[in-house]
């Protein structure tokens, strides 16, 4: 565990505030409120006070109730993991981590840009208390460097768990919200939105510069950026979207595809659907863990929006998202990546699907002239050995939901936009011996051990650790405005990230 004292600073909005001043010179301020949710199902308000126990910001505070976190993929805990401690209510909170000259700035002309970042886990568990997505080595490494961040890591942990499930319960919400003169459903979309207000209103007090936030997600992370770019309230002005866009989750269902879901899920928690009171009992009377085993039992698959016009104007899918994107007018540039081999991580899911079934579904769903053409493509033959087919399999499907779209988007922001499109792809091998993920190649995630800095004590090369060093370097000199390598546009210049050469630049 990382040595501490407890430092004070006056907040000219918040007040005082207790903080970590760890041993590397960052002051870290955790479990902040950043909203307040009235009640399960309801949407959540900015927290615009703290009580005399929400300024000791030493300590993380409550995620939301979900699934036990996992932590083979990197090799088991890290030092600085810490158990969650489980509140519905009281999830909503965000970790500021900043160098502690910026808090001594006096004046807002000296105030340094902002890094918000957004956590993934399939929409369905993760959070922001400690270990993997710690910033404060970012913090330091920015600060040693002369180009000095402030980096923001917010929960926004209603997810499919709790309240991301919420859009499948049709026009009983939709009916409560309009009782609460609130917009129905999406609420951890909100919540995202009411952690970047947060940001806005408060972040100067730490010495951050309000006008200058790159947002960075990984995942379902990165899918939120996206979403809120879709929107249309302005919250961040760079973006690092890692493997996670609209269409990788799929497109919002209307409310009338939800209705089964809804009945499914009321008659696990033995609830009548026909029930008048149907909604406040599911609202009062059953126990989050009951939810939260309902969502396992029901919703297996990643959360979808409700395409509802509070939210988005026009529903993003794969056929508009580029375009939805490259219209975003308060956005003026991106970095925008994913990873070699993506459908690693459905290969469980994948192994007992039929050859011939597939082959045929292909050709049922798309034509036999594009069937022909994919099925060609990846080495899918309608007779082949089993585990060959699995394998390819895996491959053609982490292509159609991550890199496909990745492609297109990059391609279409950078031809229908001014902004500035820096694209990159992860081929990294997982390092860690013992991880059921050992040694694959650009599996999903695996950036996530880099990015932060937070396993150069486990990291089993020097490589390892430089190339962990150089995603952070990068992603504060994008935060700075700078370029973080050539831009995508005509050039096509690509970032490749491996396991034998580290970083390099393509044309």
């Amino acid at each position: 565990m990382a040595s501490f004292e407890t430092i004070q600073h006056s907040h000219p909005l918040l007040g005082t505030l207790h903080g970590r001043e760890l041993s590397n010179g960052v002051v870290q301020f955790r479990g902040i409120p950043f909203a307040r949710i009235p009640e399960r199902f309801r949407q959540s308000i900015l927290a615009d006070e703290l009580s005399l126990e929400e300024k000791d910001c030493t300590e993380y505070s409550f995620v939301c109730p979900q699934q036990a976190e996992e932590h083979g993929a990197f090799g088991g805990k890290l030092p600085d993991d810490v158990d969650y401690r489980h509140d519905e209510l009281r999830c909503l909170t965000l970790t500021v981590s900043a160098p502690k000259r910026a808090l001594l700035v006096s004046s807002e002309n000296d105030n340094i840009p902002v890094m918000v970042y957004v956590h993934g886990g399939g929409f369905a568990r993760g959070a922001n208390v400690g270990g993997v997505n710690d910033s404060a080595r970012i913090v330091a490494l920015a600060r040693d460097e002369g180009t000095p961040v402030i980096v923001v890591n917010i929960q926004y942990d209603r997810q499919t768990s709790l309240e991301f499930f919420d859009s499948d319960f049709n026009l009983d919400l939709i009916d409560d919200a309009e009782k609460h003169a609130e917009p129905p459903c999406n609420f951890g979309l909100f919540d995202q939105r009411m952690g970047f207000r947060w940001v806005k209103k408060y972040i100067s007090g730490f010495g951050g510069n309000a006008a200058q936030i790159t947002a960075f997600g990984e995942s379902a992370g990165s899918s939120s950026l996206t979403y809120h770019m879709c929107s249309d309230e302005p919250l961040f002005n760079r973006a690092i979207l890692q493997s996670g866009f609209p269409s990788t989750i799929s497109a919002g269902q209307s409310l009338s595809a939800k209705d089964a879901q809804y009945i499914k899920l009321l008659e696990f928690c033995g609830i009548d659907p026909n029930d008048p009171a149907r909604l406040s009992k599911l609202r009062y009377d059953v126990a989050a863990e009951k939810l939260i085993d309902a969502i396992t039992a029901l919703n297996p698959f990643a959360f979808t929006p409700l395409d509802h016009k509070t939210f988005f104007p026009e529903m993003p899918n794969l056929a508009n998202e580029g375009k939805i994107l490259a219209k975003c007018d308060w956005v003026d540039s991106v970095i925008i990546g994913d990873a070699f081999y993506e459908g690693f991580i459905f290969a469980h899911a994948l192994k007992l699907v039929p050859c011939q079934l597939f082959v045929a579904y292909m050709h049922e769903h798309f034509g036999d002239d594009t069937a022909i053409q994919v099925l060609e493509a990846y080495g899918i033959q309608p007779k082949m050995d089993e585990n060959l087919f699995w394998n390819r399999l895996t491959y053609l499907v982490g292509d159609a939901m991550f890199s496909m779209p990745c492609h297109l988007i990059a391609d279409t922001i950078a031809r229908e936009s001014s902004k500035k499109v820096f694209r990159h792809n992860v081929m990294l091998r997982n390092p860690f011996l013992g991880s059921p993920l050992y040694q694959v190649q650009g599996h999903h995630f695996v950036e996530l051990a880099y990015v932060f800095m937070t396993f150069l004590e486990r990291f089993p090369t020097e490589l390892d650790c430089d190339t962990s060093k150089e995603f952070a370097r990068r992603w504060i000199a994008f935060s700075y405005q700078k370029e973080p390598w050539g831009e995508y546009g005509d050039r096509g210049s690509i970032a490749i990230v491996d396991s034998h050469s580290g970083w390099r630049i393509t044309e």
